[in-house]
């Protein structure tokens, strides 16, 4: 190596270190570039929507769906329909999430309509219009075993678990991911765990955790459980 005019010698374990550090450093603003990326056609989305609606509405409208209710809505003629049809509803579910959880969308229950309607946050509008990269950190649970298998019944369960984490929430005064993050209700709704030892498998559940709110989630498990296998006698 050349420095001051001199050349020098490099030492091989240096430079194979330097050359690795410099590949993890291209590759974690890669796919920080490549969540912004997603993160920004979802935010643009809502600012196009004619009025708030809720999660699955959205998704639908992201992943192209043909359903009735997007075609009535013209949901169907906006820049961002189709965007993300490649991923499923349980990999949207999971990046709009974390786009609440990093405070860029707002999520309001209408209790009347047990409904979770989103905006766009000014944290939001401002990632939005800028060129910044913000690394989310959901990739890299996009393609785990559970979110891929996730079926319609299983979301039937997740949003039942939703909705104890928010009653939980709002008897603390703490937003629903301070509680539960929506990552650990998705694997809860695909493996219903009816005991706290099975709870206890859950990633992100500890023990502390199941002793003070396993008696809200493993009721509601083992209610829909009970009820799946009524459906399939």
């Amino acid at each position: 190596m050349m420095r001051g005019g001199i050349m020098m010698k490099t030492d091989g374990a240096d430079a194979m270190a330097g050359a690795d550090g410099l590949a993890s450093d291209v590759a974690e603003n890669i796919f920080a570039g490549y969540e912004s990326s997603i993160a920004r056609i979802i935010l643009f989305c809502l600012t196009e929507l004619p009025k708030q609606f809720g999660q699955k509405k959205i998704c639908d409208t992201l992943s192209g769906s043909h359903a009735t209710f997007v075609v009535d809505h013209n949901l169907h003629k906006l820049k961002t329909y189709g965007a993300l049809a490649p991923f499923t509803r349980a990999q949207l579910y999971l990046i709009v999430d974390t786009l609440i959880e990093h405070g860029l969308v707002a999520a309001e229950e209408i209790k009347d309509f047990k409904l979770r309607v989103l905006a766009i946050t000014d944290k939001g509008r401002s990632f939005l219009g800028s060129g910044d990269i913000m690394a989310l950190g959901f990739n890299e649970h996009l393609f785990s075993p559970v979110i891929s298998k996730l079926s319609d019944r299983d979301f039937e369960l997740f949003h039942q678990l939703r909705r104890a984490t928010n009653s939980i929430a709002q008897g603390m005064d703490v937003p629903g991911y301070v509680v539960l993050a929506p990552r650990a209700m998705l694997e809860m709704a695909f493996r219903k765990p009816q005991t706290p030892e099975q709870l206890l498998a859950i990633s992100g559940i500890r023990k502390d955790f199941a002793g003070k709110f396993g008696a809200e989630y493993l009721p509601v498990i083992r209610e829909f459980v009970g009820a799946s296998k009524g459906l399939n006698a």
